[in-house]
């Protein structure tokens, strides 16, 4: 329910998760009782399930012939930060330097 839901998990409450639940599968079950099961064992299960998953993904993508041509992957990231106008002499911009307007 956590990993498939419409909104982010720290904006569903028992009760909404509960009534998604109940649309989804026809099975009513109370907030009071889902609660109860979100405990140690269920984290440890998902750790466990989420950790399976990705090393099969991972093996399959080493096995695959197409990547064996490459000794790593490298993720590029592009987040992007705005610093104020008064440092663009100081901090230059993608593609040049920053000009401010008088």
């Amino acid at each position: 329910m956590l990993m498939f839901a419409s909104k982010p998990s720290d904006q569903l409450s028992l009760e909404d998760l509960a009534n998604d639940f109940c649309e989804q599968h026809g099975i009513s079950i109370s907030k009071q009782a889902l609660h109860e099961r979100f405990n140690d064992f269920s984290v440890a299960f998902m750790r466990d399930l989420l950790k399976n998953q990705l090393s099969q993904q991972l093996l399959s993508i080493e096995k695959r012939e197409v990547y064996r041509h490459f000794n790593r992957i490298r993720v590029k990231d592009s987040t992007r930060y705005s610093v104020p106008k008064e440092y663009a002499s100081i901090y230059k911009g993608q593609g040049g330097m920053v000009r401010l307007r008088k």
